[in-house]
């Protein structure tokens, strides 16, 4: 068997490496890949999974640090990695409810 996966730049302890101690990332991008985390973990777990490995460097990024000089902001591509710990769920709402006399999730 033979699997063939999109060619992904860096993960995310890469990234954040890239930069210089004295070089900040631009928040704008700070907030842009923690949107596109946050969204990724959300479908996951709407769909019934828990990755239970969420690491940096299991948070792969396209992003070309040099093509965003100069422009308002060049996106990056976040994806999540590495599913091999993952387990499904079900009834999770439900469980929480009995757990802790409410539900976290709407």
């Amino acid at each position: 068997m033979h699997l063939i996966f999109e060619y992904m730049d860096l993960d995310l302890k890469n990234f954040i490496d890239s930069y210089d101690t004295n070089e900040k990332i631009p928040t704008t991008l700070i907030k842009e890949i923690i949107k596109q985390i946050l969204n990724g973990i959300s479908y996951i777990h709407l769909e019934g999974i828990l990755h239970r490995d969420l690491k940096p460097e299991n948070v792969l990024i396209n992003y070309d640090k040099q093509e965003s000089v100069g422009k308002l902001l060049n996106l990056p591509i976040v994806k999540l990695t590495d599913f091999g710990l993952a387990r499904t769920f079900s009834n999770f709402s439900r469980n929480l409810s009995k757990n802790t006399g409410k539900s976290i999730i709407n």
